[in-house]
């Protein structure tokens, strides 16, 4: 008996049939077991934190700069977990958004030595969303070895 020689993506296809039904796994849909769902994690607690403004980098003038959007760099001291979570000890860097659609944004008000209350969320997770506009940084190069988070408003408790 003289066999054809079998496509290269059909031996595949049945090797993979062979090790599924070795494996004890059903060749059809129909037979599948479902699977368990998965609850959802509840979310994170939002990490409140308070700390002194300690160095701040310029806060672009809306229409002097060839972008609408800008993220600003602020260097924070003595900050401390209100709640939510826990932080490192010291300073941290976080970013703000200092303009907004050619808007500034309440981080053009802050001045070095006032108090900030915000939400924080790790810059490692939030990177992907931010990191892409343009940034104020500031101009002392060690901030980039600090704990960086990005910074949202609290909102003010109902009364």
């Amino acid at each position: 008996m003289h066999l054809l020689p079998t496509p290269r993506f059909v031996r595949a296809a049945l090797a993979g049939l062979f090790l599924a039904a070795s494996a004890g796994m059903p060749l059809s849909p129909g037979h599948a077991k479902k699977a368990p769902v998965a609850k959802k994690p509840s979310p994170p607690a939002v990490l409140v934190a308070q700390g002194r403004i300690r160095a701040m980098a310029p806060v672009p003038r809306p229409g002097s700069v060839p972008y609408k959007d800008a993220v600003v760099g602020i260097r924070l001291t003595g900050v401390k977990a209100l709640r939510g979570g826990k932080l490192p000890g010291g300073d941290v860097l976080l970013y703000v958004w200092g303009m907004r659609d050619n808007k500034l944004m309440p981080a053009a008000r802050y001045r070095t030595g006032q108090v900030l209350t915000l939400a924080l969320k790790r810059w490692e997770t939030v990177e992907g969303k931010y990191g892409g506009y343009n940034r104020s940084d500031l101009d002392d190069e060690s901030v980039f070895a600090l704990p960086t988070y990005w910074g949202d408003a609290v909102p003010a408790a109902r009364k």
